[in-house]
């Protein structure tokens, strides 16, 4: 890393891949599918050296930003944090020294999903992350790709030896539990630092927790959006007395636990409750905010301007250290212009479909957006 590119650099894709349940890879899970070519896959012998990577890493050496990184590059603009930055540091707390782009790439880290099995229909979600979204998906004349499942050894082409970070996304991982054990049953354990991603419905089985306990690390990520009722409507198929149980059991079996909350909004209003619950019950537990990428429909720009006042002004007096440091990153998103009469008519269809609202769940949004309903 130089002066003429320190801005754009980063270690991943000279060492990490993302895999999707439907074969299609990408440099990192952050990474704009739009930008990524279809032949980007798992059809490819040699993936982690196909041509598009090569292109990544020879742009990022001249000190050209590339365009599927925008929002790594954006969120440092608003809040001087993004993955990138996490990696660049990450790597020198362990090397002592800043990140050098190496000879040859050698794949470390792996991002993985094995399938797109799903006990959830979250609202963010669709049929391409969620079996349970299937139906759903044919009433709304949403297309299902085939072949999203068919990927029962996704690593067979791929060298995983030298893995030193494994996440595990889905779907829901908890419900792959065979093929999580033939995954690790590859690694050097004891140098893996794995990260799961789970809706907290499942927990491991015993096989699955011997092998855990034979890595050097294991961080749980739990989606939780929101608390109680609001929770069971944006994460529909999970309920709230179920997740917290099992909040409760993750906490006790594993060291590193964090809650991962994607707002959206469904619950931008919601995001104080949460954060103070989980601090108050699970003092060792995190909350990591998030602003929704993709269903742009439900991205707080869409509403009306004067309900965007009214949250900012309830975001304002909020002191709590985690809100304040996620602050920036929500004013800017609420800045942009959108188009609420697009939220209400697909909110509408999926409410009309589901037979259910979101106004039992989160009253206190409903009555500042009841006019534009009715």
């Amino acid at each position: 890393m130089n002066e003429e590119n320190k801005n754009v650099i980063c270690p991943l894709p000279w060492h990490h891949i993302a895999i999707r349940p439907n074969g299609r890879v990408y440099p990192c899970c952050y990474f704009r599918h739009v930008d990524t070519p279809a032949e980007f896959n798992l059809s490819q012998y040699n993936v982690f050296n196909h041509p598009f990577l090569i292109s990544i890493r020879g742009q990022m050496k001249k000190g050209v930003e590339v365009k599927g990184c925008k929002q790594c590059y954006h969120n440092e603009k608003f809040s001087g944090k993004s993955m990138r930055l996490d990696m660049l540091r990450a790597i020198e707390d362990k090397n002592g020294k800043p990140f050098e782009i190496p000879s040859t790439p050698d794949l470390k880290y792996l991002d993985l999903a094995l399938s797109n099995v799903c006990n959830n229909r979250c609202r963010m979600c669709g049929p391409d992350l969620s079996t349970n979204w299937y139906a759903d998906a044919k009433a709304l004349g949403i297309p299902i790709k085939k072949g999203v499942i068919e990927n029962e050894d996704p690593l067979r082409n791929i060298d995983v030896s030298n893995l030193t970070y494994l996440k595990l996304i889905g779907g829901e991982p908890m419900l792959e539990q065979d093929k999580f054990v033939k995954v690790l049953e590859k690694c050097n354990l004891p140098q893996l630092n794995v990260f799961i991603a789970t809706n907290v419905t499942t927990r491991p089985n015993s096989k699955l927790m011997e092998l855990l306990e034979k890595c050097n690390h294991v961080k749980v990520a739990c989606s939780i959006d929101a608390y109680g009722k609001l929770n069971n409507f944006l994460r529909k198929g999970s309920e709230w007395e179920e997740v917290d149980k099992n909040l409760n059991w993750y906490s006790q079996n594993f060291k590193t636990v964090i809650v991962h909350s994607v707002i959206s909004i469904y619950n931008i209003n919601k995001i104080s409750e949460l954060n103070d619950y989980i601090e108050n019950t699970y003092p060792n537990i995190k909350v990591e905010f998030v602003m929704i990428d993709g269903s742009d429909w439900m991205q707080p720009f869409n509403l009306p301007v004067d309900v965007k006042d009214k949250i900012m002004k309830q975001l304002n007096v909020i002191e709590n250290e985690n809100i304040v440091n996620f602050r920036s990153i929500i004013y800017d998103s609420i800045s942009k212009t959108g188009n609420f009469n697009k939220f209400v008519e697909i909110d509408s269809k999926l409410n009309n479909l589901r037979n259910e609202h979101w106004k039992d769940a989160n009253p206190e949004l409903y009555e500042m957006l009841k006019e534009y309903y009715e």
